[in-house]
This record gives structure tokens, sequence and C-alpha cells, in this order.
């Protein structure tokens, strides 16, 4: 009898999760959505912080501020391994929501895991070749499975899935993490990408790690990860609009307010950058460019680094 009661609570506790989390992912997408600049504002950002995140459960120390110069300056050199490995998650990231946009083949999978191992500089034998296309076409039944029944536990199980089944050279727990955001909104039928999990995920490892063996456990975990995660991020959202009213009341406003103003968005969502990078993004003139980024260093928006060949900005309220 008590057996059957301590059962019925569990799944209670476990329901009551999942409807905290729901209710979190509803309000987070929705604070998104109201965003209108959140595509360059704000999850860029995200991204940055998932990828260190992920990084960092696999045991690398990046620096946020080199992942940012990185990132920024892709030739960049003297850069320690940790953050050219979460460049590398940066760019996997990046891929997930692209394949996320349409229907995912296994192709696209396979490219998200030679992004995300990049620096490795593991030898691609044929054996090797052959296993991880078995697995990309492994993980694409089951996300064809969670795409027929679209629901926030079908969604965890299939993340606790991926997790345990070892597959992915070894890489199983990154490449759950790496797709983890667009398969949470799948099961929570949000609008938008679901940040934050793999923060969560890092400060509860071996939680995570015991849950992962119990489908009831590890979705009543992952519930729990989540509204705190989304949490997080919607604090995130909040803070765009003062960041960047305070960098805009620091920058020069004059005639060249418009591009002043487009520069700042960049910024947010590119804290390190060449001057060329910036006058591409905004499609303004070589000059033109010049001229807004003195601007900007004038008023101490931005920091110079680097000679001139090599030469970086860096804004550093919103790395």
């Amino acid at each position: 009898m008590d057996t059957f009661l301590d059962t019925q609570s569990d799944i209670v506790i476990e329901q009551l999760a999942f409807v905290a989390a729901a209710g979190a992912a509803a309000r987070y997408d929705e604070a998104v959505g109201n965003l209108a600049s959140s595509a360059t504002t704000y999850h860029p950002a995200a991204l940055r912080r998932e990828a260190m995140a992920i990084a960092n459960l696999e045991g690398l120390n990046p620096r946020r501020e080199n992942l940012a110069r990185l990132l920024g300056n892709r030739e960049m050199t003297g850069i320690e391994r940790d953050t050219k490995a979460t460049a590398d998650l940066y760019d996997a990231l990046v891929h997930a929501g692209s394949i996320f946009s349409e229907t995912v083949e296994s192709s696209g999978l396979n490219t998200l895991f030679l992004l995300s191992d990049t620096s490795s500089g593991r030898l691609m034998r044929p054996d090797v070749v052959w296993s991880l296309e078995e697995d990309c076409l492994w993980l694409t039944e089951q996300l064809d499975k969670l795409a027929e029944e679209c629901n926030p536990w079908t969604a965890a199980e299939c993340l606790r899935q991926v997790w345990t089944s070892g597959r992915f050279i070894g890489k199983a727990r990154r490449i759950a993490l790496l797709i983890s955001p667009w398969v949470l909104r799948q099961g929570f039928s949000c609008n938008f990408p679901l940040f934050g999990i793999a923060s969560e995920i890092r400060k509860r490892t071996d939680i995570f790690r015991e849950a992962s063996q119990s489908k009831e456990e590890w979705a009543g975990q992952l519930a729990a990860a989540l509204n705190e995660a989304v949490r997080f991020e919607a604090t995130a959202l909040r803070d765009v609009p003062a960041t960047r009213a305070t960098i805009a009341a620091l920058s020069p406003w004059t005639r060249s307010s418009s591009s002043i103003s487009k520069a700042i968005d960049f910024m947010m969502g590119c804290p390190a950058f060449s001057a060329k990078t910036f006058s591409e993004s905004l499609g303004l003139t070589d000059r033109g460019g010049k001229d807004v980024l003195d601007r900007l260093v004038d008023a101490n928006v931005l920091e110079i680094e680097g000679g001139l060949r090599n030469r970086l900005f860096v804004c550093r309220r919103t790395i």
C-alpha cells in the first residue's frame, strides 16, 4: 500500500513540475516574441551561454571574453583549446537552429556532430564514418517519433534516449544538449527554442546522471530544470532593453544616429568584431563604418584591441 501511495505521489510531483515548466516556457516564448530585435540582441548571447555550459559539462573551461573574441574574428591566433572547442559548439547550435526549421534529415545531424567536433582532431576512419551515419539515422527515427506524438513527456524521453544511448562516438550527451532547445520547443509547443537547459543540467550533473536510469525521474528533473532555465533566460530578455538604453545614452547622437542605433543592436549580439565585419553587417561603406566606430570609441562604448592588421573592437557591456 505504501509503495502504491509513493508511486502516486511521484506522479503528482512530476505532473506539477511539468505544469510549472509549461507555464514558464509559455511566458518566456511570449517574451521572445515581444522583443522585435531578439534575433540580433538576445539569441546570439543565449547561444554563447548554451555553448559554454555544454563545454563545462565536458570538462572544458573556456573564457567568456575569449569566446566572444574568437567568434568575432575566426582567424585569431593564441586562443586556448577550450575556447576553440566552445566555438565549435556554438557553430553546432547555430546549425541545429537551421535543421530544426524543417524536416530533420540524417545528413543535417551528421553535420551537427562534425561541427561540434571540429577541434578534436578526430581521425574519421571508414568504420567511424559508418558508425556515425548509423547513429544519425537512429536519431532521425527518434525525432520522427517526437513529431508524431508531440508533448512535453515525449520530448523529455527523446532527450533521455539520446543521453543514455552511448552513441555518437561517446558524445551522446553532447548531442542531446545541442538539440535540446528545439526538442523542448517542439514538446512544449513554443515558437522559439527554449535555451538554458544545459546550464541547469551542469549545476546538477550527478542528479541527472542518476535520473537518466528512470523515465519518470528524468522527466521530473528535466521539467524542474527547464522551469529554472527559462526563468533565467526571461530575466536576460528583460535586461536587453536596459542594456541597449545604457549604451544608447553613452553613444554620440548625431546625423548618423540611425547607424549608431543599428550598431547597438549589432554589438548586443556580437560583442567583438573587426571593422570589416561591422561595416558589412550594417551595410556601410568602409569610410561610413569607420566614422561610426570612431565615435563609439571616443564615447568609451568600444575598446580597441590588437594591431592594425588584427584590430578588434570590443564592447565589454555586451560580453
